[in-house]
């Protein structure tokens, strides 16, 4: 392994595991234009604009456009970095995509983690459907209990108006 010393990148990914602490996750976005990605790797802004461009192409990276900004997720700057470093290496521009494809390949252990990952999602959706179900059930029965007092309720009175009408009706009938 090739020890080299630390980047921009490597201090914003570092941020990023701190913050993992408090709560966010490795789909937590750093929002980063490419102007911010130029400054911290020191590669001129049209260099990085075509590297973002050649990995977004290939599939390697997923930037999500948000007005005039693209949004890199850490596994993104992560793989910007290493195709970087495969250049900087002396590699020529397709050299360095073919095996950064090679390196990108989703490992066993990555795949059982996510299976792992989705495994515990569906349980506990399955744990909110149920007590969803639950809830519908109680809502249900009130709603029928309602209706069953509702139908020993003796009738609504009359309104004033059909009071008044059914007077009259009345008259006239005893006046025949």
């Amino acid at each position: 392994m090739v020890m080299r010393s630390p980047t921009n990148v490597d201090i914003i990914i570092d941020t990023y595991v701190s913050l993992s602490d408090l709560g966010y996750n490795q789909w937590s976005v750093i929002i980063l234009n490419l102007h911010e990605l130029s400054r911290m790797s020191k590669i001129p802004y049209t260099t990085v604009r075509k590297y973002v461009h050649l990995l977004w192409s290939r599939g390697y990276i997923t930037p999500r456009r948000e007005e005039k900004s693209l949004e890199l997720s850490p596994r993104d700057i992560e793989i910007f970095e290493r195709f970087v470093e495969l250049v900087r290496s002396g590699l020529t521009l397709s050299t360095a995509l073919e095996r950064l494809g090679q390196s990108l390949a989703p490992t066993e252990s990555y795949i059982s983690e996510e299976l792992y990952k989705l495994r515990k999602e569906n349980e506990e959706l399955r744990k909110e459907i149920q007590h969803l179900r639950e809830l519908v059930e109680l809502y249900l029965s009130t709603i029928m209990d309602i209706s069953e007092k509702l139908k020993g309720l003796p009738p609504p009175k009359k309104t004033w108006r059909e009071r008044i009408k059914e007077w009259f009706r009345k008259r006239r009938r005893e006046e025949k």
